[in-house]
C-alpha cells in the first residue's frame, strides 16, 4: 500500500504551504511510525511551524465506469454539504467539485436531496457502509460519526487559475 503524508507549515504571517512524501507500508502503524519520524526530520529543517499532518492512501480508480469529464463540467461549481456529528456541535463540510447541474434546484441553489444519487450519498454519509463485515462511518477529526445534514447547496469558488490555463 502506498500512502502520501502531507504536512501544512505556517509562517509568522500565518501564511501556509505544504509538502509531502510517499511511503510504502503494510499497516497503519507503519504509516504512523514513518510519519512521526518524518515530521521530526522535517521539523529540524524549519523556522516555520508544522500545523497539521495527514496521511492519504492511494486508491485504485481503474474500475470506475463513466469516469469522464463532461463538456459542461466545472470544478468551480461545487456541491457544499454541511453535516453535524454525534456530539451535536461539530460541523463537517464536504465540498464536491463539478457537481451535476441537474442535482441543483435552479430557484434556490439547494441540492435536490430526493434525487437518487444525492439520497444514496446522504445515506452513506449519515449511516456509513459495511466493508468486510465492519461498519465504516464518516466522522470528524475527533472520531465522532456524522449523523445529520445541516444543509446542501451549490456554491461557486474561484480556482485561482486563468480560464485559458
Amino acid at each position: 500500500m502506498s500512502t502520501e503524508i502531507i504536512i501544512d507549515v505556517r509562517d509568522r504571517r500565518n501564511k501556509s504551504a505544504s509538502t509531502s512524501v510517499r511511503c510504502s507500508s503494510d499497516t497503519e502503524a507503519q504509516v504512523v511510525g514513518f510519519a512521526e519520524s518524518w515530521l521530526v526530520a522535517i521539523g529540524a529543517l524549519l523556522n516555520g511551524a508544522i500545523r497539521s499532518a495527514v496521511a492519504m492512501l492511494t486508491v485504485d480508480i481503474s474500475g470506475l465506469t463513466g469516469n469522464v469529464a463532461a463538456d459542461t463540467s466545472d470544478c468551480e461549481e461545487i456541491g457544499s454539504f454541511e453535516f453535524k456529528t454525534t456530539n451535536g456541535v461539530t460541523k463537517v463540510d464536504v465540498n464536491i467539485p463539478a457537481i451535476l447541474e441537474t442535482l441543483v434546484d435552479n430557484d434556490t441553489g439547494d441540492i435536490i436531496q430526493s434525487a437518487s444519487a444525492v439520497a444514496a450519498f446522504l445515506t452513506m454519509m449519515e449511516t456509513g457502509i459495511t466493508v468486510s463485515g465492519t461498519l465504516m462511518a464518516p466522522c470528524d477529526v475527533g472520531g465522532d460519526s456524522i449523523t445529520t445534514l445541516n444543509y446542501a447547496r451549490e456554491r461557486s469558488r474561484n480556482s485561482g487559475t486563468n480560464k485559458g490555463s
